[in-house]
């Protein structure tokens, strides 16, 4: 169920009565984000086979239908997904990802601009360059422990961006001092930030 499948991670809690799903996805200590989806949209993706919206060959997502709406649980055996699979999903709102894909290559998800919640999987690896870039209704971002490499404007013209945190035992990146943004360990420097960044003392 969809249920389970955001109850094993940590950055998400959900509340299904069978008609509408309420995620919460939780930043530090702070629960910044609580989002109503209506029935309807919910019934759309009930009414048809995720699969009947996907191409999917050897564990790699190549492409999506672009009339796909509302909440996109993608299925477990899905290990990359590739360029600009679900780029202009223009009314994909919730993406939820499976623990062990493995990356998500670059445009993936470019210009999907009623994205507001994605919810990353444990094992993630890698985001590709503009993965993200031109979601301009996402909102909030939670990096998993396990990615080691982020790609260029990730997250470029996300408008709407108010947070971004990297999960404390990142050993490359990290969010220090809730600074929402993506800061290079190692080399102290800027990976992305948004518009309510600041710039940390350490």
């Amino acid at each position: 169920s969809l249920a389970g499948k955001l109850n094993r991670s940590p950055v998400a809690d959900i509340c299904s009565d069978g008609a509408s799903i309420v995620p919460i996805l939780k930043y530090s200590s702070c629960h910044l984000l609580a989002i109503s989806y209506l029935s309807d949209m919910l019934n759309n993706l009930k009414n048809k086979d995720v699969m009947d919206y996907l191409k999917i060959e050897d564990g790699i997502l190549l492409s999506c239908d672009k009339n796909v709406e509302g909440v996109l649980v993608i299925p477990d055996h899905v290990r990359i997904i590739d360029s600009c699979a679900f780029a202009s999903c223009t009314k994909l709102r919730v993406v939820v990802m499976p623990d062990f894909l493995w990356g998500i290559k670059e445009c993936a998800f470019s210009e999907c601009t009623s994205l507001e919640s994605v919810v990353f999987g444990s094992y993630l690896g890698y985001i590709g360059d503009y993965a993200f870039s031109e979601c301009t209704s996402l909102k909030h971002i939670y990096i998993p422990a396990t990615v080691w490499r982020i790609g260029k404007w990730v997250f470029g013209k996300c408008d709407s961006l108010e947070s971004i945190v990297v999960d404390s035992r990142n050993l490359v990146y990290d969010s220090r001092e809730g600074c929402n943004a993506i800061i290079d360990t190692f080399y102290d420097t800027l990976v992305m930030g948004c518009k309510t960044s600041v710039i940390p003392s350490t």
